[in-house]
């Protein structure tokens, strides 16, 4: 009930920066509309939103800049949460299972990533190996980020935390 309450604000808020004369009609600000599909968990409608947000994640930035009112303003009432992910931190496993993870001897390149339900150790002629029973392919993302609008206040909505692979598109909601 709070988000839809939230979301509704939020919408209050879009229609509020959005309204512009009909020939301006495509110049709305890009960067509110990140903020309020990024909250929403980007719905279809958040297409032209979530490709400015992979393009802004792709050149280093956060994924939104400043949203703009109409009348000069900025909407400042929102925190984002987010940083390039690498290493271990970048893969991801689905529910249930856990990631291996191994680096290569100098730590520049990944040698193994994938997830697995189970292991147990096998006796395999004088030696011992580890055998991964449910294995599956590992997730890559490379940016994690979350959205808190309306911080401190009793309105306050954070968002879930989306995991992107800035190449390939994908985003997971977690």
């Amino acid at each position: 009930m709070k988000f839809v309450s939230l979301i509704a604000g939020a919408g209050a808020l879009a229609a509020a920066a959005f309204i512009a004369a009909p020939s301006q009609a495509q110049d709305y600000d890009m960067d509110c509309k990140v903020i309020l599909c990024l909250a929403g968990g980007f719905p279809q409608t958040c297409g032209d939103a979530k490709s400015y947000m992979f393009k802004r994640l792709k050149k280093g930035k956060s994924p939104f800049g400043i949203c703009t009112y109409e009348d000069g303003g900025s909407y400042e009432a929102v925190k984002a949460d987010a940083r390039r992910l690498s290493g271990r931190s970048s893969y991801l496993c689905p529910e249930g299972k856990q990631l291996y993870y191994r680096d290569d001897d100098d730590h520049r390149y990944r040698s193994d990533a994938f997830c697995y339900t189970g292991k147990r150790r096998v006796r395999q002629g004088d030696d011992y190996i580890t055998v991964y029973e449910g294995k599956s392919a590992a997730t890559h993302v490379n940016f994690t980020t979350q959205v808190t609008v309306e911080p401190g206040s009793a309105a306050a909505f954070t968002s879930p935390r989306y995991y992107v692979n800035t190449g390939n598109g994908t985003v997971i909601e977690r």
